[in-house]
């Protein structure tokens, strides 16, 4: 017999969670058995954190929006591993980073679980002799949390680094010395901003206040140094362009104690269309790394230089 519409719609179907294309087909295939009645049960099974919740939420919605009948069930509430997470009366019903749905936050009061956070950390520098960890939004858990994840590492792997982002003043910043090895300098990151891209301060000014930074940590916390990332406007972009402010920029930051961080396709002349603050989004500089005679070769050049350099003042 010929297709109906609501299958041809289900074959049209595509994962929304990107890397996941085979898992979901795999499903809606398995969807398509069970209609023509074949019974079939699939159980997702994967370490946490890797989207299975939000691979099965993205398969329960769009079956739905062809007007297929399914049941989504959630957990038992009287689940051990609610108190994993801290439920209120918000919209979601429990917290979350940013109020974003699928990132809910584990309660790191909870010593179970506390536990298992830290276990992941030291099975990976076990198992897989990984390096260590950059840890995003770490005042999320903040600095208390820290003390026990950090010398655990140490205890796996002596030579771990780990050093988080905290997005926030130095005072704020200064508890996680000898919590973690260190923190990304975004105090210096901004004061570089400020300088070359935007014009709003001169060198006198960024050195005096890079003077006070230094000597406000101790020197055995590493702060690695960026002047731009994924989260905010690239610097030529900020720059409008100017290639000279990014050379400047740049060469200041090869000259600092921190370990410079280079955002990718920033040494090739990569840019941006629109700004971040233009309410489409934080994607919006992270676009494709260009390559070949898209790249601007000087500045490449530029930067080898500068990273060569750097390496013989070691």
């Amino acid at each position: 017999p010929a297709e109906g519409p609501e299958a041809r719609q289900q074959r049209t179907l595509v994962a929304e969670l990107v890397g996941r294309e085979h898992e979901f087909s795999h499903i809606i295939d398995t969807w398509e058995e069970a209609c023509r009645r074949r019974g079939r049960h699939v159980h997702v099974t994967s370490a946490a954190g890797l989207g299975k919740t939000r691979l099965l939420n993205d398969v329960h919605r769009r079956l739905r929006a062809t007007g297929a009948r399914t049941i989504y069930l959630r957990a038992n509430p009287g689940s051990r591993y609610r108190e994993w997470f801290t439920f209120d009366d918000s919209k979601l019903g429990y917290r979350s980073y940013f109020g974003v749905r699928t990132m809910p936050e584990v309660n790191v009061a909870n010593r179970e679980a506390r536990d298992w956070l830290i276990d992941a950390a030291r099975y990976w520098l076990r198992e897989f002799g990984v390096d260590g960890f950059r840890l995003d939004h770490a005042n999320g858990p903040g600095p208390e949390f820290w003390t026990d994840f950090w010398t655990a590492c140490k205890a796996e792997s002596p030579g771990s680094f780990c050093f988080g982002e905290v997005v926030d003043a130095a005072t704020v910043q200064l508890p996680y010395q000898g919590r973690l090895d260190g923190l990304l300098d975004f105090g210096t990151a901004d004061g570089i901003r400020r300088t070359y891209a935007l014009g709003t301060w001169t060198e006198d000014h960024l050195h005096r206040f890079l003077d006070r930074h230094r000597r406000f940590f101790p020197a055995s916390f590493v702060m690695p140094t960026f002047i731009d990332n994924h989260d905010m406007d690239r610097f030529l972009f900020l720059a409008g362009g100017d290639e000279d402010a990014l050379k400047r920029a740049a060469a200041l930051q090869m000259r600092l104690p921190g370990p410079p961080i280079v955002y990718y396709g920033t040494e090739a002349g990569l840019s941006q269309e629109i700004s971040i603050r233009a309410g489409h989004g934080m994607h919006i500089n992270r676009v494709p790394m260009i390559w070949g005679n898209e790249q601007d070769g000087d500045l490449l050049e530029y930067y080898q230089e500068l990273i060569r350099g750097r390496r013989q003042r070691a």
